[in-house]
């Protein structure tokens, strides 16, 4: 299974992403982790990469973070057991 992107516009800010990654290597024991994002855009303005082609827009605040697993963890079907960050 691949992880699912979830496309997140808080209060009508700049868009950006988290994804769900599933852990399914136990039956039974379905569970996710969300890789979140910190900041809008990226400063290493990488040419294959959409978020580095976007630039730097600015670092995201605490409560967008959190806001991030929030939103996931409600639609999401299984737990979520984990964070990362991108």
């Amino acid at each position: 299974p691949h992880g699912l992107h979830d496309r997140l516009d808080l209060a009508g800010r700049e868009p950006f992403e988290a994804v769900r990654i599933p852990l399914l290597h136990r039956t039974g024991d379905e569970k996710y982790v969300v890789c979140v994002s910190s900041q809008v855009g990226c400063a290493m303005g990488c040419v294959f990469c959409a978020t580095g082609r976007l630039g730097f827009r600015r670092n995201l605040a605490a409560w967008e973070i959190v806001d991030q697993v929030m939103q996931i963890r409600a639609d999401s079907s299984y737990p979520v057991r984990g964070v990362v960050f991108m």
